[in-house]
């Protein structure tokens, strides 16, 4: 890549955040033990050409992924120690990479690769692939599951596999209470007369304090809003209220809060936006318009509609602030627990301004609907979309509107009124 590599990487307990941005950090960091192989990190002097060399690196990704890690080539391993700094060619690398950790890898693991070039050889550099902690971890290679040692890759015992899984299970279930003390603190009116959404996202390894300092820095409104309002853009902000409309910030008793509203006495239900970055990192946010009310369609009378759009959307929205705050403000790259709950929804139908009466969906059967899933920075930042479908998919097919909406991308935000 031409311009300085901005991101940081996460080398482990030991040496905590890199920044690399050129050559010259590459070679520094080398020579000064910083590269020198651990549980995080992995030195290839090159990666072996055909079946081998992708066998090799579809194990390196599933073991990886377990905590996270960082594979370098072009640099010389020298019994776990970083040796001279030589490169490899850069052409193909990156895609080839990818193209492993999603095909050869069970299941799929993303992995971000970070070409870092010598200005000295055109088309040659070291090639950095980062491998977060994923949210499907363990992952297999050929039906063997595997995971990290202090210097090496090691096969899982079926023990160490069910205490993954059981993991993975348990912060799903923390994230479920989380979902419920949210509700609890809705500041609307209790109780409320439309069904409300909430959400939460969750990192799963910063410290209590790890966003003190970016929340109560002097740009924190400024750089919210901005956030907020390129997010709306970029989804088309095709429902109200959207992200945006929170702009107004103050404390709360572990964070603060971004709200549509001035006094809460006299806030509109309808227009109910409230989004809280607490100081452990986490986010979550409350709209009070995830049922509303329109004209019946067979009758004079208003009926409760759920929007569709407007649930993916802000669901979208929060999930893409989570991600930009992350890589933003804190340099996080780990493992997240997400939710989502939306309330009063027992034979409440879906609505999308449609004038047709074909394929208009059916009415919720249940009066809640909740669903809780894992992911990574990685993910939310990049490939946000599969988030939310594993969210809100569920949700959608209950409604009968998955044809219209499912396989879940952005574009598919751009079929329902304001």
């Amino acid at each position: 890549m031409g311009a300085d590599f901005t991101g940081a990487v996460n080398l482990g307990v030991d040496h905590g955040m890199w920044r690399p941005r050129n050559w010259q950090d590459i070679v520094s960091a080398a020579a000064g033990g910083l590269l020198d192989e651990s549980r995080w990190v992995d030195l290839k002097r090159e990666l072996k050409a055909g079946r081998p060399g992708n066998n090799d690196l579809a194990i390196d990704v599933a073991a990886m992924s377990l905590e996270g890690g960082l594979l370098v080539y072009g640099v010389v391993d020298h019994e776990s120690r970083a040796g001279e700094v030589v490169g490899v060619e850069l052409a193909g690398l990156a895609d080839r990479v990818d193209q492993v950790a999603r095909m050869k890898v069970h299941p799929p693991v993303i992995v971000r690769s970070v070409p870092i070039v010598d200005p000295a050889r055109p088309g040659w550099g070291c090639l950095l692939v980062i491998v977060p902690p994923s949210a499907q971890a363990p992952h297999m290679v050929d039906n063997i599951y595997y995971g990290r040692g202090d210097r090496a890759n090691r096969k899982l015992s079926d023990q160490e596999v069910r205490q993954a899984i059981a993991v993975r299970t348990q912060t799903q279930h923390d994230v479920g209470r989380q979902l419920r003390v949210l509700r609890d603190e809705d500041p609307g009116p209790k109780p409320h007369q439309r069904g409300h959404l909430y959400l939460v996202a969750q990192p799963l390894a910063t410290p209590a304090d790890a966003m003190v300092e970016f929340i109560t820095g002097p740009s924190l409104q400024m750089e919210i809003l901005a956030i907020a309002s390129s997010v709306t853009q970029h989804l088309g902000g095709q429902w109200a209220p959207t992200l945006a409309s929170a702009t107004r910030a103050r404390r709360r008793a572990d964070g603060v809060a971004f709200t549509s509203y001035n006094d809460p006495r006299r806030l509109d239900e309808p227009s109910l936006v409230e989004m809280v970055l607490r100081e452990d990192g986490s986010i979550a946010l409350t709209c009070g318009r995830g049922t509303d009310t329109v004209s019946s369609r067979m009758t004079d009378e208003s009926e409760a509609v759920v929007f569709p759009v407007l649930v993916l959307g802000m669901t979208h929205s929060l999930m893409m602030m989570a991600g930009h705050l992350a890589e933003r403000a804190g340099g996080y790259q780990g493992q997240w627990a997400v939710g989502v709950l939306l309330d009063n929804l027992k034979n409440v139908g879906p609505f999308d301004g449609r004038v047709t009466w074909g394929d208009m969906g059916v009415p919720y059967s249940r009066a809640e609907y909740e669903q809780l899933t894992t992911t990574t920075t990685l993910e939310l930042a990049e490939e946000t979309s599969a988030v939310v479908e594993r969210l809100l998919g569920r949700l959608m097919r209950g409604l009968g509107v998955d044809s219209r909406y499912l396989p879940y991308s952005v574009e598919s935000l751009q079929k329902g009124p304001r």
